[in-house]
């Protein structure tokens, strides 16, 4: 059935030889008698009659003129955005000739190319791009105009990228509208979650980054950005703008406590009755994050013998002091008061972390921090030491409700093979 007014197929229909799902090819031939008010009419809906040859041989050769259906093309106009069809060239009259660039012009996707130089002469519509076999695997690219009040990909990706901040990280060069951070030195990795919350919460603008608090090495990918479409409204980005505020979301602090003296505790430990094998353990720890192990002292049992020790190690002025065993709730594990008794104040004792749920934290007046480790730390291969030594190394301030925190991915699931840091353990 003809679904143009008073015109008629000249062959019969045949079923396309195109894969499933592939656009069809159509040819149509529109005669002299449409009348020119009445193709008009029907810019915007575009019908045409039924194919008459709807495939050839050979995929993308045809005898007659072709193109394939639309594909994220937006429209312009009211209505959905209509195939993109061909139309053969035909003399007319001239005024249909000047109805064929109307059609174009109100359809997405088309152009009007003329076949002559002869004005009396049809136009034809193709799709923007190289025209390619419609069983090709490759999808046919969408027509893009630039208007104004658009930025491209490639300047909003700029414009986000300045959002992030860059100190102590390298950029990217951007490429088709993205732009990926990576370290520059070895440090702890921050993110101000809220706020990059409020950016992703935008429309058609994205900002990915690795979990914030974490501890990365140079070279280490740590953020990629861009925008959703070929161009974004201007006023899309200042809506981002606006929800990142005037501080940078993302910060890399380097490493900048380089030395540790460590207090041994423990009456066996310190008569040889047993092996220390807790030492060992911390100072790997340490040198992984390129602190140096000053010096270490066993101070045996006791809240003055403890205290002692912490206040000798205080007057070496290392840049952190690390307390091993003592720490569970015995009469005679008084790691705890000994460290309160040299004058530190207490942060936290207990954090909601498994392993390392008896961990200590303090800071001395000076600024200087002060750890009590347990002994989950000489044999579990991830604790909350693992989690805090990285903020401490960072000089970052940590709160009690920076340990509060930690609950909600603070359970280790003891797998047979330790994979951390790459494992949800502390995120």
């Amino acid at each position: 059935m003809c679904m143009v007014c008073s015109s008629a197929p000249m062959t019969a229909d045949r079923l396309s030889r195109a894969a499933f799902s592939d656009p069809g090819r159509l040819r149509i031939r529109l005669l002299p008698r449409v009348p020119a008010t009445a193709r008009d009419s029907m810019a915007r809906g575009v019908i045409f009659s039924p194919s008459t040859h709807m495939a050839t041989g050979m995929a993308g050769i045809s005898r007659s003129s072709t193109a394939r259906v639309a594909s994220g093309v937006t429209s312009r106009g009211e209505s959905p955005v209509p195939p993109v069809v061909t139309i053969s060239p035909i003399r007319f009259s001239s005024a249909h000739s000047r109805s064929a660039p109307l059609i174009c012009s109100c359809s997405s996707g088309t152009t009007a190319v003329w076949t002559t130089s002869n004005p009396a002469c049809s136009s034809m519509a193709r799709t923007a791009g190289p025209l390619v076999s419609c069983r090709s695997p490759r999808l046919p690219r969408s027509l893009t105009v630039m208007t104004a009040g658009m930025v491209h990909e490639n300047d909003a990706a700029e414009r986000l990228l300045a959002l992030c901040g860059q100190e102590n990280m390298t950029r990217s060069q951007v490429k088709e509208g993205k732009i990926e951070l990576k370290a520059a030195c070895d440090g702890l990795f921050l993110v101000d979650s809220a706020r990059l919350v409020a950016v992703n919460s935008q429309d058609e603008v994205m900002i990915a980054t690795r979990k914030g608090g974490t501890a990365v090495r140079t070279g280490d990918k740590l953020a990629g950005m861009r925008v959703i479409p070929l161009i974004i409204a201007e006023e899309k980005l200042r809506k981002a703008e606006q929800a990142a505020g005037s501080q940078p979301l993302l910060a890399l602090k380097p490493f900048v406590r380089k030395t540790a003296c460590i207090v041994s505790t423990g009456g066996e430990v310190k008569k040889g009755l047993i092996k220390d094998t807790f030492t060992p353990v911390v100072i790997d720890k340490l040198k992984a994050l390129g602190i140096e192990t000053l010096e270490t002292v066993y101070s045996g049992d006791g809240v003055e013998n403890v205290r002692d020790a912490v206040l000798a190690m205080r007057a070496q002025k290392p840049d952190m002091i690390l307390c091993t065993g003592g720490m569970s709730v015995d009469p005679d594990d008084n790691t705890p008061g000994g460290i309160k008794a040299a004058g530190a104040d207490i942060v936290c004792y207990g954090a909601p972390v498994l392993p390392g749920a008896m961990f200590l934290l303090g800071y001395f007046e000076d600024g200087m921090p002060v750890m009590g480790l347990p002994g989950c730390v000489m044999y579990a291969g991830a604790t909350i030491f693992d989690l805090m030594l990285p903020k401490v190394a960072a000089d970052v301030p940590v709160t009690r409700a920076d340990i509060a925190a930690l609950g909600e991915g603070g359970l280790c699931l003891g797998c047979k093979e330790c994979h951390y840091p790459i494992c949800p353990f502390g995120k």
